[in-house]
C-alpha cells in the first residue's frame, strides 16, 4: 500500500492554474521592450519589471507569467489614467523660460509660477505682441 504525503492547502497543486515560468524570449514578446530597456526598467527602484527567479542552480533566468501578466495590467491601467486628463498632464509638464536683465536664464514648470503668471502660451505671446 503506498504512503501518501499530506499535502498543505496552501500547496501549489490546491491553485486553480499552477504558476508558469516565462524564459526572457516569451517575456520579451510579451511585452515589445528589448532586452536593454526589460533591464533598465528592473533596474528602476518602483514600479519597474518584477525581477526574475533564479532557476537551475542559479544559471537560467525565468519570470512569474502572473508578475508580468500584472505589470502589463498595470502599464494598460496607467495609460487609462493619463489619457482621462491630456489637458491637465500637458500643463503640468509646460514650462517656462524666465529672462531678466543681468541674471541667468533657466526654465521652470509653469506649475512653480504665481497664478497671475500661469496663463495659456499663446495668451501670453498675444499680451506681449500687443504691449
Amino acid at each position: 500500500m503506498p504512503h501518501s504525503l499530506p499535502v498543505r492547502a496552501d500547496h501549489p497543486a490546491h491553485s486553480p492554474k499552477p504558476p508558469r515560468l516565462l524564459r526572457k524570449r516569451e517575456v520579451l514578446s510579451r511585452t515589445g521592450l528589448s532586452d536593454t530597456s526589460l533591464y533598465r526598467i528592473m533596474s528602476l527602484p518602483t514600479g519597474g519589471f518584477p525581477r526574475p527567479l533564479k532557476i537551475a542552480g542559479g544559471r537560467t533566468a525565468a519570470w512569474i507569467e502572473a508578475e508580468v501578466d500584472a505589470w502589463i495590467e498595470a502599464q494598460i491601467e496607467t495609460r487609462s489614467r493619463n489619457n482621462a486628463a491630456p489637458e491637465a498632464a500637458a500643463a503640468a509638464d509646460e514650462r517656462v523660460r524666465i529672462e531678466r536683465k543681468g541674471c541667468t536664464t533657466r526654465s521652470v514648470p509653469v506649475a512653480e509660477l504665481p497664478p497671475e503668471l500661469q496663463r495659456a502660451p499663446a495668451a501670453r505671446r498675444r499680451s506681449e505682441d500687443a504691449a
